[in-house]
């Protein structure tokens, strides 16, 4: 396979626009970005990832129409990331899953790091900042919009670390194609919910 080319758009991409005009063209390439590798996406989930990609789009525009204002965006942000002793809190691994987007997008691996009482007290915790926002209700609806398009921005992450792998971690590509299948089947699961 011939090294695929970034397109440096790493940081910026995470805001609803753009990873909107990124769903596509990421789809299409990703026979070349996924070639060679283990358990590849069978055909049946490729055409699944087509047929929701304008739902994905959706949920960018609903998110939107919320008017909460992008922030900070992790991407890894769970337990093993945060190191807390008395003094201080610190947060680590800041690698290529940072961007800026809409906060609910940061949610979904912190929720998924707890079982599921503690991530809805979770849940609710963080909504309470936004309720003047939309009611509770359609809060939580939004955040259910937020989580496949969370787990596409991880997608695109590994994407920019296959990239990278390339020129600097040839050894570790194998890996970041299934951590990368790992995020699309974790689309996958979380939009065959909401049907």
């Amino acid at each position: 396979m011939d090294a695929p080319k970034g397109d440096g758009f790493a940081f910026a991409c995470w805001r609803l626009d753009q990873l909107t005009e990124r769903i596509d063209p990421f789809f299409a390439e990703l026979p070349s970005l996924l070639q060679n590798t283990q358990n590849p996406l069978s055909k049946a989930e490729q055409e699944y990832l087509h047929k929701i990609a304008p739902r994905l789009k959706t949920f960018c525009a609903k998110l939107a129409h919320l008017g909460i204002p992008a922030s900070l965006h992790h991407g890894d942000f769970h337990r093993g990331n945060i190191l807390v002793d008395e003094k201080t809190c610190t947060l680590i691994d800041w690698a290529g899953f940072v961007g800026v987007t809409h906060p609910f997008l940061s949610l979904q691996v912190p929720l998924s790091d707890w079982n599921q009482q503690m991530g809805q007290l979770l849940c609710e915790r963080y909504l309470e900042i936004w309720n003047d926002v939309a009611p509770m209700k359609q809060l939580r609806t939004a955040v259910t919009w937020a989580s496949p398009l969370a787990a596409l921005c991880g997608a695109l992450g590994h994407r920019e670390q296959i990239y990278h792998a390339y020129t600097t971690l040839s050894w570790d590509i194998l890996s970041e194609q299934q951590h990368l299948l790992d995020c699309l089947r974790d689309i996958l699961t979380l939009m065959m919910q909401m049907e």
